[in-house]
C-alpha cells in the first residue's frame, strides 16, 4: 500500500518507489513487502483478499515472462 505524503517519497513502506525500479518491469503491484512474498496474516480480512488477488496477478506475470524467456 503505497504512502504519499510531502515530507517523504512514495514508498510501499519500506523502499522508494525509485528504488524498487531494476530490470525489466512486469508492471506495478499494489502489495507491501509482506505481500510480495505470499504474507498475509497482518491485513485485515477485506485487505487480504483483495492481496491474494493482487499476488495472483503478480505470479502470472512472472510465468509469462518467465515463458517468454525460455521461448527466446
Amino acid at each position: 500500500w503505497l504512502h504519499d505524503s510531502h515530507d517523504f517519497d512514495l514508498s510501499d513502506g519500506l523502499v522508494t518507489v525509485s528504488s524498487q525500479a531494476w530490470g525489466q518491469s512486469l508492471g506495478e503491484f499494489q502489495l507491501d513487502h509482506l505481500g510480495n512474498l505470499g504474507f498475509f496474516f497482518h491485513l485485515s480480512r477485506t485487505k487480504r483478499e483483495f492481496a491474494k488477488t493482487e499476488f495472483a496477478r503478480m505470479i502470472q506475470s512472472y510465468v509469462a515472462w518467465l515463458k517468454q524467456d525460455v521461448s527466446a
